[in-house]
C-alpha cells in the first residue's frame, strides 16, 4: 500500500524536476560529497564536545578542502577505478574536464572565506591538509606497497587534523579533552576508511596495495574492525568515567552496533556492498545530531 502511494506521489513529479533531483542525488553521493560532509560534522561535533562556541566557516572551509582532496584523487585515480565503481566513475566522466578548474574554484572560495572573517593566516594550514591529501595520491599511496595499511593510517591522520587544527583556527588552548577526541576521531575514521578498501580489493590487488582486506582473509580483516570498535567504546567511557568529556559523548557508543551490523552483512555479502557502503559513509554526519540527543538524554 505504502509503495503504491509513493509510486503515485513520484509519478506525479514532472520529468524535468526528477531529471535534476537526480542529477544532485548522484553528485550528492558520487561526488564524495556524502563523505567529505563528515569532515564538517566531526568539527561540529568536537566544538559541541568541548562546549566551545564556533561560527560556521571553519567547518565549510574543512568540507571544502576534503572535497578539493577526494575530488583531485578520484580525477587521478579514474581508470582505476572504473573497475570497482563503475557508476561513481561514469558520474564523474560527465564533467572530467571541468575538475581543474572546480578545484580553482574551490581554492578561491576558501581564501575568500578566510579573507571575510580575517583568517587568512591559517591558508598555510589548509594549503598543508590539501597537499598531504594531493601527495598521498601522487606519492605517499605506493608506500602501501612496502607498509601494510599505510593508507589507512595516513588517511585517518588526514582526518583527524582538522580536529586538532580547531584551537589555531578559534584561539584558544590545546586540552586533554581535545586530544582524546582526535583519538577517537582517529579510531573510528581509521575503522571507516579502511572498510572502504572491501570495495577496492580488486584494484588494490592490481596495483599491488598492502591495504588490510587485501593482506588479510575478509572475516579475519572484519573480527579485527571489530576489537577497534570496543577500544573506541573503552576510550568514551573512560573518558566519562574520568570526567574528561561531558556525558552526551556516550551516545556515540550506539555507533558500535551499526558498525557491527555493517560488518556482519558485509561478510553475509547478501546486501550489495555499495548500499553498506552508502550506511558507513554518512555516519559522521549523523554525529552531531546523535549529541544533540544525548544532552537532552543525558
Amino acid at each position: 500500500m505504502i509503495q503504491e502511494i509513493n509510486h503515485k506521489l513520484i509519478s506525479k513529479i514532472p520529468y524535468k524536476i526528477k531529471r535534476i533531483l537526480g542529477i544532485i542525488w548522484d553528485e550528492f553521493i558520487y561526488g564524495c560529497h556524502l563523505l567529505v560532509f563528515g569532515t564538517g560534522a566531526i568539527v561540529i561535533s568536537t566544538a559541541f564536545l568541548l562546549d566551545k562556541k564556533i561560527d560556521w566557516s571553519y567547518p565549510i572551509i574543512i568540507y571544502l578542502t576534503a572535497y578539493a582532496v577526494y575530488l583531485f584523487n578520484r580525477y587521478h585515480e579514474v581508470n582505476l577505478d572504473i573497475l570497482t565503481n563503475p557508476e561513481r566513475t561514469k558520474h564523474l566522466k560527465k564533467y572530467i574536464n571541468f575538475v581543474p578548474i572546480i578545484l580553482i574554484f574551490v581554492l578561491l572560495i576558501i581564501i575568500e572565506i578566510l579573507v571575510y572573517y580575517e583568517k587568512i593566516s591559517f591558508l598555510p594550514f589548509i594549503i598543508l591538509l590539501f597537499l598531504g591529501g594531493l601527495f598521498y595520491t601522487v606519492f605517499f599511496k605506493k608506500v602501501t606497497k612496502q607498509v601494510i595499511a599505510f593508507k589507512n593510517f595516513y588517511v585517518a591522520l588526514e582526518w583527524t587534523l582538522p580536529v586538532i587544527l580547531i584551537p589555531i583556527y578559534y584561539s584558544f588552548s590545546f586540552t586533554f579533552p581535545l586530544f582524546l577526541i582526535a583519538i577517537f576521531v582517529y579510531l573510528k575514521t581509521f575503522m571507516i576508511n579502511s572498510y572502504f578498501d572491501v570495495k577496492d580489493i580488486e584494484t588494490d590487488k592490481k596495483e599491488k596495495l598492502l591495504t588490510l582486506p587485501v593482506s588479510f582473509k575478509l572475516k579475519n580483516y572484519l573480527t579485527f574492525l571489530t576489537y577497534l570498535n570496543f577500544l573506541f567504546a573503552l576510550i568514551i567511557i573512560l573518558s566519562v568515567w574520568f570526567k574528561q568529556l561531558p556525558n552526551p559523548v556516550l551516545i556515540l557508543l550506539l555507533t558500535i552496533p551499526f558498525n557491527l551490523y555493517v560488518f556482519k552483512e558485509t561478510e553475509k555479502a547478501v546486501i550489495p556492498l555499495s548500499k553498506l557502503y552508502f550506511l558507513a559513509s554518512g555516519e559522521f554526519i549523523l554525529w552531531p545530531f546523535l549529541l544533540l540527543v544525548g544532552e537532552f538524554i543525558l
